[in-house]
């Protein structure tokens, strides 16, 4: 999919670029998150609007969830 999102981005296919990334994008951050910025197979896909909306979404849903394991680390 990850390579599919790619060909579509560089043929102008936007939306069927997305499409194909939205399927993957969270198994990706989780699979790369120490990566993710520097990932070069994102290069593509950084400046545009819905990609950094995808990755401000997953960044404060990760926060939420560190934040749940803070607390009960806390309470332990």
């Amino acid at each position: 999919r990850l390579l599919l999102a790619i060909a579509n981005r560089l043929l102008g296919r936007e939306e069927e670029a997305y499409r194909n990334l939205r399927l993957i994008f969270p198994a990706l951050l989780v699979d790369d998150l120490d990566l993710m910025r520097d990932d070069p197979r994102l290069d593509l896909f950084a400046a545009d609007a819905d990609f950094q909306i995808m990755v401000a979404d997953f960044e404060k849903q990760s926060e939420v969830t560190r934040a749940e394991i803070r607390e009960i680390e806390e309470n332990f």
